[in-house]
């Protein structure tokens, strides 16, 4: 089954880039995607897009996971996020996840990058799913 998936990824490097969206391939999915660097290249896409998850990485020369991060909450958009890095703190890594990162996969296991984004898609479902019922329910 593919599953068609528009992906946001965050990331200075053409050669990860294509790496990452080359494991999704791999997992399975259809992979439509937008490449920024920038904060400023952030918030212009997610004022005009919709997405299903965004990949960052967590260094780039001006800009860090943890500002994208930031701006997508700012945004009040309830899209998936998952850090993928060559390398990065354990005490980012949590601080990450307490702001709503949702997994984080290293540059070099990119094999786990596939379920790490089907496991998020799936809980972003299952949260659209129980506040569609909160809803109904409240509007009884």
């Amino acid at each position: 089954m593919v599953n068609d998936i528009k992906v946001l990824i965050i990331e200075d490097s053409k050669a990860s880039l294509y790496y990452e969206v080359s494991h999704l391939r791999r997992s399975g999915f259809n992979v439509e995607y937008e490449q920024v660097e920038n904060a400023e290249g952030l918030r212009k896409v997610l004022s005009h897009s919709k997405w299903d998850i965004i990949l960052s990485d967590h260094e780039m020369p001006n800009f860090s996971s943890i500002e994208a991060l930031k701006i997508l909450n700012e945004t009040g958009l309830d899209i998936p996020f998952i850090i993928v890095s060559d390398g990065i703190e354990e005490e980012i890594v949590e601080e990450a996840m307490r702001a709503g990162c949702k997994d984080y996969v290293m540059k070099n296991k990119l094999s786990q990058l596939g379920e790490a984004v089907k496991r998020a898609l799936v809980e972003a479902q299952a949260n659209t799913r129980n506040l569609e019922k909160i809803w109904k329910s409240f509007l009884n």
